[in-house]
């Protein structure tokens, strides 16, 4: 049985390396599949001074343990999933969508190589939709790992409590409260 990757975006590895450590690289639901993300989204921090002072332990040993092995494309996609990120840096450019060059090359890893792309990022989405790439939230993460009883309903709710204190929720609160209620039957207690 094939394995499933889910490859994150970095805003979304960000809002879930630290609840849900270890995430990354180890089997989930059944061994049916995994989390991993590109070597980029380190690279990206790295360069960003405003992602290491909001996230200053991104760089402690048991997260970035956990990073390694980056999801590491096949050699003979490579020429496909730069045409295919040339394409969609100019349609991002040409739509005026707001996307970095990480998260564009994810998608484009995800297109070529048929992953699914975790993002809540709305230009993301819009691009990955336009390019036919499968794409799922934050909060459907959570939804998979509760489904497979690898999540608590309670530390679900904790996570988005969270995102909620610390102002970084994917979506308004309205619209939270209504997907959560969606995925999970109930709405959070904020």
């Amino acid at each position: 049985m094939r394995i499933q990757i889910y490859l994150l975006d970095t805003n979304a590895y960000l809002r879930l390396y630290k609840p849900l450590h270890p995430l990354l690289n180890e089997k989930k639901g059944k061994g049916n599949y995994i989390f991993q993300i590109l070597k980029d989204v380190d690279n990206e921090f790295n360069r960003s001074n405003r992602l290491k002072a909001k996230f200053a332990d991104y760089t402690d040993s048991k997260y970035s343990n956990n990073r390694i092995p980056y999801y590491r494309p096949p050699r003979n996609l490579i020429n496909d999933i730069d045409t295919t990120y040339s394409y969609m840096r100019s349609t991002s450019a040409a739509e005026g969508l707001a996307i970095s060059s990480v998260d564009i090359k994810c998608l484009a890893v995800g297109h070529e190589c048929k992953l699914t792309v975790v993002s809540d990022d709305i230009d993301m989405i819009k691009l990955a939709d336009d390019y036919i790439v499968a794409n799922i939230g934050v909060m459907d993460v959570l939804h998979l790992l509760y489904d497979y009883k690898e999540l608590a309903f309670r530390k679900a709710e904790s996570i988005i409590k969270k995102w909620y204190k610390n102002k970084d929720l994917p979506y308004t609160y309205s619209e939270i409260s209504r997907k959560f209620k969606e995925l999970f039957g109930k709405i959070p207690s904020f």
